[in-house]
């Protein structure tokens, strides 16, 4: 009786062992909102820099699954450098930073920081996408910030553009400095800057993960220890 209920269970076991250990360790999208169609669109003004000043864009996401950050991908395209005035200061340089949450606005500690060299579109309808080296280890639930930045000072070098979803987290903007008195500088403007769009958007973000061993382990004591439930039910 004994060895025909370890043949049933033994398959069972295996099944769930083998999809958890799959799963665990593949790469998982830990936020999303490019909605599935890969489709964004440009709302008002998402400049990374102008002519005489630079700013920083960022979008906050809520890390549904905690692991090591392997990708991130945007809405994001570049002006191409050029000869002539204005495009002539742009270079295809940027950088990317994770902070954490600081009540509802960019921390000031970076967590993560990693600068790319022509890795991003130049024409319209691309997704760029940034491979991570060395990522951060995302915390499940916790909320981040991806925030860009170029390295130069030109016109528009970076554009981030919003995203189609109904938005689930906010969007932020950092002047550094202007001539419009209307426009704050030197710190974080959330949602419904000038120029920006006010109703409740934000900007395209993908981040994929790699769940951490230890994860993989809780998983498979959960498989087992599920196995035994069923095995004393059937004794």
């Amino acid at each position: 009786m004994a060895s025909t209920q370890m043949r049933f269970i033994s398959p069972v076991a295996v099944l769930l062992i083998v999809v958890c250990s799959g799963r665990c360790f593949a790469n998982f999208i830990a936020f999303d909102n490019l909605g599935g169609n890969q489709a964004y669109t440009k709302l008002g003004d998402t400049q990374g820099s102008s002519n005489s000043e630079e700013d920083m864009l960022a979008q906050r996401f809520t890390a549904k699954v905690g692991g090591r950050m392997t990708k991130i991908e945007t809405g994001m395209r570049f002006n191409v450098p050029g000869i002539a005035s204005p495009h002539n200061l742009n270079v295809d340089d940027l950088t990317l930073s994770i902070v954490r949450d600081d009540n509802g606005k960019p921390g000031t500690q970076i967590l993560w920081s990693q600068n790319y060299i022509d890795n991003v579109p130049t024409g319209l309808g691309c997704i760029a996408s940034f491979n991570v080296e060395g990522g951060l280890t995302l915390e499940t639930g916790s909320k981040y910030w991806v925030v860009s930045r170029s390295t130069s000072v030109g016109t528009t070098p970076h554009t981030w553009y919003f995203a189609n979803l109904p938005a689930s987290e906010p969007y932020a903007v950092y002047y550094f400095r202007s001539n419009n008195s209307s426009i704050p500088t030197g710190e974080w403007l959330v949602n419904g800057a000038p120029g920006l769009p006010s109703r409740l958007i934000e900007r395209t973000l993908t981040v994929t993960v790699i769940p951490e061993p230890a994860a993989a382990a809780l998983m498979l004591a959960a498989s087992a220890a599920l196995i035994a439930v069923r095995r004393r039910t059937i004794l």
